[in-house]
């Protein structure tokens, strides 16, 4: 997915740019609805890609190769199943009820861990999530 930004600061290797996120409506209200007024700014961390920015630039930027989505999916979906294999390991050892519920209850905290800890160590590294493919104003290349 591709986006155009403004550099808010400058870095030699990653810079801060200043995305304005799309609104539903596109702007065809001159910006006058609640839609846009209520769209902020968001400002994203960027690799600079070889490109040597300066503040006030507009840039085109790509997102990084990974997809949030899936990220996502993958962080979400594995503590149900840990939590359904849980209460099918019990119930197939001949665990009541209960002791199945309490078997998938373990699974599902179980299998928050590692969906913790990824996102802990995302928070930690602060790697950029989108990378400028160019600069749409000024600025020079490699």
């Amino acid at each position: 997915m591709e986006m155009t930004g403004t550099v808010s600061k400058a870095g030699s290797r990653f810079s801060e740019v200043t995305v304005y996120r799309g609104t539903a409506c596109d702007g065809g209200c001159g910006h006058q609805c609640a839609t846009c007024m209520a769209s902020r700014p968001l400002t994203v961390r960027v690799d600079n890609n070889g490109w040597a920015l300066h503040e006030g630039e507009q840039v085109l930027l790509q997102s990084a190769t990974h997809s949030p989505l899936s990220l996502a999916a993958i962080l979400y979906l594995l503590p149900l199943v840990v939590g359904v294999l849980g209460y099918l390991l019990v119930e197939q050892r001949g665990g009541g009820t209960g002791l199945s519920a309490l078997g998938a209850l373990v699974g599902l905290v179980l299998g928050f861990v590692p969906a913790w800890r990824v996102n802990h160590r995302l928070t930690d590294t602060q790697l950029p999530t989108h990378r400028v493919i160019s600069v749409l104003e000024q600025g020079e290349q490699r």
